[in-house]
């Protein structure tokens, strides 16, 4: 893993990085290592964390919009008063949530990446995404990666 990647499966990293546009707005819950990384390839980013730990790791730049949320508020419902997105990555917590409050939100011909995605407790994450086409993104002994893309 290069040291400035995103901390998702290997196998994503590259299938991520030719699907996003210079033009997306994008939504992600769990700011990291991936949060400049989108930010440098797209218009712009809304980025919500929980940990102050990682939120001071955000980069100051012009297209992070940037949220310091607590579990206990409104973690999971950061995102319903923001619009439409071309991207949105779930990989904080309370991630079932944070996908149903997401469907809504991802454009036509948009995608949700899940990281993690085989976890048992993602289950239901899942489920409510079956309608949608996916990629599922694993290299051997990782846990995998799936990007969904909303075609209705």
């Amino acid at each position: 893993m290069k040291p400035n990647s995103p901390w998702w499966n290997a196998a994503v990293i590259p299938i991520v990085e030719a699907l996003l546009k210079p033009h997306f707005v994008c939504f992600e819950w769990g700011s990291g290592r991936s949060t400049p990384w989108i930010a440098e390839r797209v218009a712009h980013l809304t980025t919500v964390e929980h940990n102050d730990k990682w939120f001071r790791r955000i980069p100051k730049r012009e297209n992070i919009e940037a949220h310091f949320l607590s579990l206990d508020g409104v973690y999971a419902e950061a995102i319903d008063d923001k619009g439409m997105f071309d991207f949105i990555v779930v990989d904080g917590r309370k991630r079932v949530r944070c996908i149903q409050h997401a469907i809504p939100h991802v454009k036509i011909g948009g995608y949700l990446i899940l990281d993690d995605s085989k976890r048992i407790r993602y289950r239901a994450g899942r489920r409510l995404l079956s309608e949608w086409d996916r990629i599922i993104c694993c290299e051997m002994g990782q846990e995998p990666a799936t990007i969904w893309i909303r075609r209705k």
